[in-house]
């Protein structure tokens, strides 16, 4: 991985792939930061601490779904990279930009790939 990341976080309401997630993140000696709804990471969001890669689930209970939650982001924080994963059939023009889609299901080697890409 390049060093272009140094912080992530890793949003989605299925805990365990949340964790598998921070866990392959954490293990590319990232510091990452969890939140199991869209809400949640806005209020875990610390702009003293910048985040550098977010990967979003898009479906979540609360108010803030993965793609508002994206769209948030990318707007407030565009040095921020974005990965929205979803098994939805999301249209490029839904993502903000320079966002990349994680087609769910999907293997580790799929989530190394976008974050090589990413950071």
């Amino acid at each position: 991985m390049g060093t272009g990341c140094k912080t992530a976080m890793v949003v989605d309401d299925d805990v365990f792939l949340r964790r598998a997630i921070a866990h392959y993140l954490k293990d590319t000696g990232l510091d990452v930061l969890e939140a199991g709804t869209g809400d949640e990471a806005l209020e875990l969001w610390d702009p003293s601490n910048p985040v550098d890669l977010l990967v979003t689930d898009v479906l979540m209970p609360g108010q803030t779904d993965g793609l508002s939650l994206a769209r948030e982001v990318s707007e407030h924080y565009p040095a921020t990279r974005v990965v929205v994963a979803s098994a939805m059939d999301i249209k490029p023009s839904q993502l903000p930009d320079r966002a990349i889609l994680l087609p769910k299901p999907y293997m580790a080697r799929d989530v190394a790939r976008v974050i090589e890409k990413m950071c």
